[in-house]
């Protein structure tokens, strides 16, 4: 299963995830994870991980938040454990 988003606005540079999710932020996140019945794990360089419907059992959707990387502005890429 792949997902790939772009959500611009979800999050600004002086809040970070941790303080806005149990407020009700990130709620295309939140209603993924309920829609899918999975927990979601968003990596950033900026933060830690954030782990949004973590009650849920299974193996985690896990993507990367990019604020600014490459000029492609904010977005979500979905990423995998490596394979050997």
């Amino acid at each position: 299963f792949s997902l790939s988003l772009s959500l611009p606005g979800l999050l600004t540079p002086s809040i970070p995830p941790s303080a806005i999710v149990p407020a009700g932020g990130h709620l295309e996140l939140q209603a993924i994870s309920t829609v899918l019945d999975v927990c979601i794990e968003v990596y950033s360089a900026e933060n830690p991980v954030l782990k949004i419907g973590e009650e849920k059992e299974g193996a985690p959707l896990r993507l990367s938040y990019h604020l600014h990387a490459y000029g492609l502005g904010e977005h979500y890429n979905s990423v995998r454990p490596i394979q050997t």
